[in-house]
């Protein structure tokens, strides 16, 4: 009779060794015992292997899968999926680390709710050069309370990073979610098209999840906001397949990491993305803000991208910028007119000899 295995951990490993041991200490110390680690070393050069085989030999819940050459982190999950026997699945970075009642805390919720996606809305963010780490959350929903939102809902569109969710296995078979065979922002992918069809999203703040950022990582590498396109055309297939338009999700956008990286190619990519879902975005246009519409309207009505440029600093940066004076603005007349209060000596106003 099979162990029954309670959350399998995905980690996709790609020459992180000398990150890797505190990542594999932090699952090895959870107070949930029930799991199984699946380490899917993706073409790694450094030592990466030997620790991931000395892991495996001290404890039998870890496994490790070796790939042969580099395909990128999504190929290295799917892999790890297919050989995940736990009733949930938790996708975890080898650079990073978790707090020891981590998967209790992610469990318990899942369990509670009994829905096929719960999200913990606290990380923190760690850095290489030896900078406090700061606290970070989904600023849209009240410190400590969960919440339930769909992913159309102004503050939905949460963190769009599969560490931060529990999926449950059962939900990702029987909807066929996977990664798409793309090297970067795959986690876009994942996460809204696992949200768009649950359609019921389950958010709490818990123990943490510690997110490292250091100059090694897929992230900080030259391009890698440009693999954005390419997890958003996938995403809209895969919606469609699935009779779900793509504008269901509310961050159906990509913009804020491509407009101040465009060239004519980039742009001619971007314009025939948008008129791929003009129909869909025009369907729902009424539940973008001003800004997103100003974006997608003037991709699509500009021919190049010196049109675009010109049209989009009318459109949206003389208003975002006239709105940071008039903000400003207000903020000196009460700093220096308006009468202080609870017990400070009043401001005295300039008067004319």
């Amino acid at each position: 009779m099979n162990e029954h295995i309670d959350i399998s951990v995905i980690i996709p490993v790609h020459n992180t060794g000398k990150y890797l041991r505190r990542c594999l200490d932090s699952v090895l110390a959870q107070t949930l015992q029930s799991f199984e680690v699946i380490c899917a070393d993706d073409g790694s050069t450094d030592d990466s292997v030997a620790i991931l085989k000395e892991y495996s030999c001290k404890d039998s819940r870890f496994r490790v899968i070796i790939l042969e050459g580099n395909h990128g982190p999504a190929y290295a999950r799917n892999a790890a999926m297919d050989e995940a026997r736990g009733e949930y699945i938790y996708f975890m970075d080898s650079d990073d680390w978790i707090d020891p009642d981590y998967l209790e805390d992610m469990h318990s919720h899942a369990v509670s709710t009994g829905l096929g996606v719960v999200i913990n809305g606290h990380w923190y963010i760690e850095h290489e050069d030896g900078r406090p780490t700061v606290k970070a959350s989904q600023k849209s929903f009240v410190e400590g309370e969960p919440a339930f939102y769909t992913p159309m809902d102004t503050q939905g569109g949460f963190f769009p990073v599969v560490w931060c969710r529990l999926y449950k296995a059962d939900f990702l078979r029987v909807n066929d979610i996977r990664f798409p065979p793309i090297k970067g922002v795959e986690d876009n992918y994942f996460v809204y098209l696992a949200e768009a069809i649950q359609g019921k999203c389950y958010v709490f703040f818990g123990s943490f999840y510690h997110y490292f950022k250091h100059r090694d990582s897929i992230s900080a590498s030259k391009g890698y906001e440009w693999y954005h396109i390419d997890a958003f055309k996938a995403l809209a297939v895969a919606l469609r397949e699935r009779g779900i338009p793509p504008t269901a999700i509310k961050r159906f956008r990509m913009w804020k990491e491509m407009d101040l990286q465009l060239n004519e190619e980039k742009y001619a990519t971007m314009k025939a993305f948008f008129e791929d879902v003009e129909d869909d975005y025009r369907a729902a246009s009424g539940k973008y803000t001003y800004y997103e519409r100003a974006m997608i309207e003037t991709v699509l009505s500009c021919p190049d991208l010196k049109t675009f440029r010109r049209r989009y600093y009318l459109c949206v940066d003389l208003r975002s910028r006239f709105k940071t004076i008039i903000r400003r603005a207000v903020k000196t007349f009460r700093k220096h007119v308006i009468v202080r209060v609870k017990g400070l000596e009043p401001i005295r106003r300039s008067t004319r000899s």
